[in-house]
């Protein structure tokens, strides 16, 4: 992908990539991780840990790559309906956590491109 391609994708373009969606995975993959170490912490204190959005995500069946990519879209747009505050904000964290790696990443392979053109 060229420089000039790059500059003409829309958001909607990337949240729409395949490389968007694994990087989306990846980042449920490390919240999912980094809750059951915390959910064990809290066990061995003899503590319990708050219900969270992650929490409630999974209760409603979308913390999956997929649905997840659908509802940053509609987050993006203003127009998620049935979910808090803090779902909504969690949504929009990582979908932009994802989306700034698959622009890093497109952004890395345009620039071997504009070096061999030199």
């Amino acid at each position: 992908m060229t420089k000039e391609e790059l500059a003409k994708l829309t958001v909607k373009d990337v949240i729409r990539m395949d490389a968007f969606k694994v990087e989306l995975e990846k980042q449920l993959d490390l919240e999912q991780d980094n809750q059951t170490k915390e959910v064990k912490r809290a066990a061995t204190m003899g503590c319990r840990l708050k219900r969270t959005p992650l929490d409630s995500l999974r209760d409603k069946g979308v913390f999956n790559a997929e649905r997840m990519a659908d509802l940053f879209e509609s987050v993006l747009n203003k127009s998620l309906l049935g979910f808090g505050a803090n779902e909504r904000q969690y949504i929009h964290n990582l979908g932009m956590l994802a989306f700034a790696r698959v622009m890093t990443k497109l952004q890395k392979e345009a620039e071997p491109e504009e070096k061999n053109e030199e």
